[in-house]
């Protein structure tokens, strides 16, 4: 048995619902009496003279306050901002996901520089999105964030679909590095998102007293080298191939497809292997992108021609176009090697097509190889 029921006040809906799955429970007069005088007594009212009645509500004009209790740390959040990525993290994104917080923390080392870092993070920027696409800060301004020295930078970023204004803090505290990332969309009321931004950054404190002593070393991505490669085999199909490390393997159908797929941000990369004779595989692709591409005016089929690929006649394909919005290239390559037909392919977004990607892409292509 289920009752559900809305309250409306003002600008805000209440909705109840009270769900009884044993039936002797809700079958039974004395006990639905018990639920239903609890379901009548909510009202959308309190009264904070009322000191019998407890406030569950951490609320403080508009804003609720996180501990990151492993390290100490505090810092107000927008109260409509909902935690992302699980339960260890400190994300936070707004309903639409085009306002965000990421709170980051790494080890120090006795090498560590604030400055080195802050460039460090730049080259990481310039490297990951176009140069058509980023904007920044020409310096970092300096302030203090938990009483210590801290640097701040603004980006201007564009993912193909949305351009964002982000503000990125950094300070060393103790044995621990903090990043602080703050976004918003661009079509956002600047003023409001200024006061957001320095309402969330001067909230930060930090007490070193209740850090956690246990916690071992803890890695900064910006440090760790995205073309270190790791080498994946597959024995039945007869192939291995060199990916970046730092990809994340993404869902392959098998029922209809034999291979592998990886994100990266801004793109994707592919490995299909077919069973199918290379000239019914070529002419099938051949079809299919001609199709994809052809009345449109926002695809088009720039590149279709005879290549030569680890030492066999195959084939090229290069596709620029538009989907919802967003202008991607994609280069795929297909070849015959042994038994199978090889179908290798990458999806750049034109926001992330830098040089360091593209050459991070023709390393992986290069390094396939046959299992003999």
């Amino acid at each position: 048995m289920a009752e559900s029921r809305a309250y409306r006040k003002g600008d805000k809906v209440y909705e109840i619902t009270l769900s009884v799955s044993n039936e002797a429970d809700f079958n039974n007069p004395a006990k639905y009496k018990g639920y239903k005088d609890m379901l009548d007594s909510f009202t959308a009212h309190f009264d904070k003279q009322d000191k019998s009645i407890k406030d569950l509500s951490n609320v403080e004009n508009g804003y609720r306050w996180f501990d990151y209790k492993d390290f100490g740390l505090k810092i107000k959040v927008p109260a409509v901002w909902e935690k992302v990525g699980g339960d260890s993290g400190a994300a936070f994104s707004n309903d639409d996901g085009d306002q965000w917080m990421q709170l980051s923390v790494t080890s120090a080392t006795e090498n560590d520089k604030l400055d080195d870092w802050v460039a460090k993070h730049e080259r990481m920027y310039r490297e990951m999105y176009a140069e058509s696409a980023l904007d920044v800060d020409k310096n970092a301004t300096t302030t203090t964030i938990a009483g210590v020295t801290a640097r701040e930078r603004n980006y201007g970023t564009f993912d193909g679909e949305n351009k964002y204004q982000e503000r990125h803090i950094f300070f060393i505290k103790g044995k621990y590095k903090f990043h602080l990332q703050l976004a918003f969309n661009k079509t956002a009321d600047p003023a409001k998102t200024l006061e957001m931004i320095n309402t969330i950054s001067r909230s930060l404190s930090i007490d070193e007293q209740k850090m956690n002593q246990s916690l071992g070393f803890i890695q900064d991505d910006i440090l760790l080298d995205k073309n270190k490669m790791a080498t994946i085999k597959d024995s039945k199909y007869k192939y291995a191939i060199d990916i970046p490390e730092y990809w994340q393997e993404d869902v392959v159908d098998s029922r209809s497809l034999i291979g592998k797929s990886y994100l990266f941000e801004g793109g994707a990369f592919t490995l299909f292997v077919f069973k199918d004779s290379y000239s019914e595989v070529e002419k099938s692709f051949t079809s299919i992108f001609k199709m994809q591409t052809s009345g449109s005016e926002k695809t088009s089929l720039v590149e279709n021609k005879p290549v030569t690929v680890h030492g066999e006649s195959g084939r090229k394909f290069v596709i620029k176009g538009e989907e919802e919005g967003i202008r991607y290239e994609r280069t795929a390559y297909l070849f015959p090697k042994g038994k199978y037909s090889y179908y290798i392919s990458w999806s750049i977004r034109d926001a992330y097509s830098t040089a360091a990607t593209k050459e991070r892409m023709e390393k992986v292509l290069n390094s396939f190889k046959v299992i003999e």
